[in-house]
């Protein structure tokens, strides 16, 4: 679909114009600053943009149409000051002000419907509250959800302290495989940012990396280790012929407060993770 947004320009500006009986300063207000405004040429460079697109070009088009407008919307304001303009210059001013806005919200509408499929930077098209919402996670250094994975008394057993339980060895085990997953995924998301992709491909990417953090954190991570280190103490307990006892050291024990923080850390994180997935997944839809 073509796009003409120089004449959609040139129509309001002549619209303003003709309204107040204004033209734009004369050169000698204007000083250094050239004449012409630049919109006009900006304007052009927006429908080139879009009938030729390309991240670098959209965006450079963007930044030349915003300073442009800015920089001509200046020099109108201050000639209304040093004229002691009218009510109706005024109102008409800021009908030129709403043209030239249309213009920056067409363009941006353009984008969406013409370009949807070029290829851009993966951190131009998902939002920081993704990106950083795993690159920048504090997941992996929180206190209890570390010690669980690397503290010795974690392994050892609740009935004989002086001995390891081959199974709490191994939940903490998987609790360090499974921070090492999470901290991969971290560093894929920040890796990812410079990728170019399609926009349907990158929120896909992103959901995915987000996925393998959750996936760190939930039922082949984080959880798992937990659950199947209750376990491993329970069976001690069920062994020794005193399993009545284990909910009372589960809830009242030495590490139940840290056991408790850990527990809390993961179901936060996993929250968290699975609303932004679903996010990043309708997006990628």
């Amino acid at each position: 679909m073509p796009y003409d947004f120089a004449s959609d320009w040139m129509m309001a500006k002549t619209l303003f114009e003709t309204a107040t009986g204004k033209k734009k300063p004369s050169k000698k207000f204007l000083g250094k600053f050239r004449l012409s405004s630049g919109v006009e040429d900006a304007c052009k460079d927006l429908e080139k943009a879009i009938a030729q697109p390309s991240a670098d070009r959209i965006l450079k088009a963007e930044k030349k149409f915003n300073k442009a407008a800015e920089d001509y919307l200046d020099i109108i304001r201050e000639a209304a000051e040093e004229d002691g303009a009218t009510d109706r210059y005024k109102s008409e001013l800021t009908r030129l002000e709403a043209a030239l806005e249309k213009i920056r919200l067409d363009f941006s509408k353009a984008k969406r419907e013409e370009t949807h499929d070029m290829p851009e930077k993966f951190g131009d098209i998902v939002p920081d509250e993704f990106v950083d919402g795993v690159a920048e996670s504090v997941f992996p250094t929180n206190v209890a959800v570390k010690n669980f994975a690397l503290k010795p008394e974690w392994v050892v057993s609740a009935v004989d302290p002086k001995k390891k339980l081959p199974d709490a060895v191994a939940a903490q085990k998987i609790a360090q495989e499974a921070l090492k997953k999470y901290i991969l995924a971290m560093k894929a998301m920040k890796a990812q940012t410079k990728v170019k992709m399609d926009r349907k491909e990158a929120w896909a990417k992103a959901s995915e990396l987000i996925g393998d953090a959750a996936e760190a954190v939930g039922h082949e991570g984080i959880q798992k280790a937990l659950a199947y280190w209750k376990n491993a103490q329970e069976a001690a307990f069920h062994e020794v012929g005193r399993r009545a006892e284990f909910r009372a050291w589960l809830e009242g024990g030495p590490l139940t407060v840290a056991l408790k923080a850990a527990a809390d850390a993961v179901t936060a994180e996993l929250l968290r993770l699975n609303r932004l997935e679903s996010k990043a997944d309708e997006q990628a839809r």
